[in-house]
């Protein structure tokens, strides 16, 4: 949800980022601290944007959010949101033939197309961490939560949701 048309909270949502992207090489290096190897030896990794149901919402897409969500490249609304630089170095420290992948996920999900209404009633509520939410499984719709877990265990693209990427395209 960092791409946010709200300027008065870009500042707080970039910091967050920001410190995200400084703490993740520093968690690389250390587990390759006491190996011989200088790569991560894993065979795909997946970077998962959570909460596209709040970006399609603040950009008040309405009847479109999930075909606009389903539309999106993943990999670029990742690049705008670290930088392209932040991939560049990410993928020094995986082998040339590791598969990259990129989606957009949303716990609640959408419903007929649009923001689930279930989202917007306990974003509108403040939901205290005491507070349970109260979902019908007939109103609960998740949205791309499994998929990036199915394309981590066996490289599975279920309807094309994932942006997968080369180690040569990280970055650019």
């Amino acid at each position: 949800s960092y791409l946010n048309p709200d300027k008065d909270k870009v500042d707080d949502i970039k910091s967050v980022a920001l410190a995200f992207s400084r703490w993740l090489p520093d968690v690389f290096a250390e587990v390759l601290q006491d190996n011989k190897s200088t790569k991560l030896n894993l065979k795909r990794i997946c970077f998962v944007l959570t909460k596209a149901d709040l970006w399609a919402h603040l950009y008040d897409l309405g009847d479109t959010a999930q075909s606009s969500v389903n539309n999106r490249d993943a990999y670029v609304h990742a690049k705008e949101i670290l930088g392209g630089l932040f991939f560049n170095s990410i993928r020094q420290f995986f082998n040339e033939d590791t598969q990259f992948a990129f989606c957009m996920s949303s716990v609640f999900g959408f419903q007929n197309g649009r923001v689930n209404n279930l989202f917007l009633e306990n974003m509108d509520k403040h939901v205290d961490d005491n507070d349970q939410i109260e979902i019908s499984v007939n109103e609960w719709q998740p949205y791309n939560v499994i998929e990036p877990f199915i394309f981590l265990l066996n490289g599975d693209n279920i309807d094309n949701r994932i942006k997968e990427i080369t180690w040569k395209q990280m970055g650019s």
